[in-house]
């Protein structure tokens, strides 16, 4: 595999998400590879290499550009969709199953005609394997469950960068570190702030500067009566590694993943993490993180037991192999794979 053109459902202006990050580390893994890796240019008359397509996300495509593709240049297409599944997998089956009975065009028709036209679908776990089987109705051979990576520069910045940076810019020493893009549902902010109101230590929280309409009246109100939380937009990548080392713990009680690449991230720096007790943790983290139910008050137990040092750390992993089992250059040699076996 020599080349590879790539579409994009967002501009990465407006991607602040993950969906953005797993599109550049795939990138520039596969470039790092020596595969040609660029795309789509809409103005390329002739002269350009059609045979293998990568399509990031599966909703805003319009699935004709590729089934053109295929027919006259006998493309390979896998389509890395970028699903997080906001809703209970029933409710998601009847919503696409109306959609697909619906007489005009819409989502859940370009959805099934892209997941149809491609050649694989790689998904980034076994639940979301299992939810494209349900809700799609996709074959499980069609289906390749890849885990993301630890992003490329991570061990570099892991060398380079100290606690005392995110120290001297905070003023915090000692605190519970809540990482995020964004203030939604998903992530569950109100959750974590509504188990830990009647606490005091440092809570700092980030990505409060996008904060999901709907919760936003409750997030501030929240935010008012609680002691010693400190609320921050997006940090800076030395920032956020600076922050991870430093931090008492880690917390991630998100209601949906599709890998958690922050506690993934968090893991490798050496922080206690804690995390919802969710199969795609599982599935990524193993033994490597506290894992707690949707229960508030134990939530705050243990966030107050390891502010205190007084909470059983589970044993730290290596960080060379954590790392080998978690990295893009080996998502990108399974992408690779896959092309390849496409008949």
């Amino acid at each position: 595999m020599k080349s590879c053109l790539f579409f994009l459902s967002y501009p990465w202006s407006v991607d602040d998400g993950g969906g953005k990050t797993h599109a550049k580390q795939t990138i520039h893994a596969l470039q790092n590879l020596g595969v040609d890796t660029k795309p789509f240019d809409w103005t390329q008359e002739n002269g350009e290499d059609f045979s293998h397509i990568l399509v990031f996300g599966f909703s805003l495509h319009t699935p004709e550009i590729f089934r053109q593709l295929k027919r006259r240049y006998n493309s390979k297409i896998v389509v890395i969709p970028i699903f997080d599944r906001p809703q209970s997998r029933l409710t998601m089956k009847i919503s696409h199953t109306m959609g697909l009975l619906f007489p005009l065009d819409n989502v859940a028709k370009r959805r099934k005609e892209l997941l149809t036209i491609a050649d694989k679908i790689m998904v980034n776990n076994t639940l979301e394997k299992h939810d494209f089987m349900h809700i799609f109705g996709i074959p499980k051979e069609k289906i390749i469950v890849n885990h993301l990576g630890l992003p490329l520069d991570l061990p570099d910045l892991y060398r380079e960068i100290q606690p005392a940076l995110f120290q001297q810019f905070s003023g915090l020493t000692n605190y519970i570190f809540f990482p995020a893009a964004n203030v939604t549902e998903r992530k569950n902010q109100l959750f974590l702030l509504c188990a830990l109101k009647d606490t005091s230590f440092p809570l700092v929280l980030t990505g409060t500067e996008n904060i999901q309409p709907s919760l936003k009246k409750d997030f501030d109100r929240l935010i008012a009566t609680r002691k010693n939380t400190f609320c921050y937009g997006r940090l800076e990548r030395n920032m956020l590694i600076s922050a991870y080392k430093g931090a008492t713990a880690v917390v991630q009680p998100s209601r949906f993943e599709t890998a958690g690449i922050v506690a993934m991230e968090a893991v490798y720096c050496g922080a206690p993490t804690v995390v919802s007790d969710i199969p795609v943790f599982r599935e990524y983290l193993g033994d490597a993180a506290i894992y707690l139910p949707f229960h508030p008050r134990q939530w705050k137990e243990t966030l107050h037991f390891l502010y205190e040092g007084r909470f059983p750390l589970p044993a730290k992993r290596s960080q060379e192999e954590f790392y080998e089992k978690h990295n893009w250059t080996t998502y990108a040699k399974n992408l690779i794979e896959t092309f390849q076996g496409i008949k």
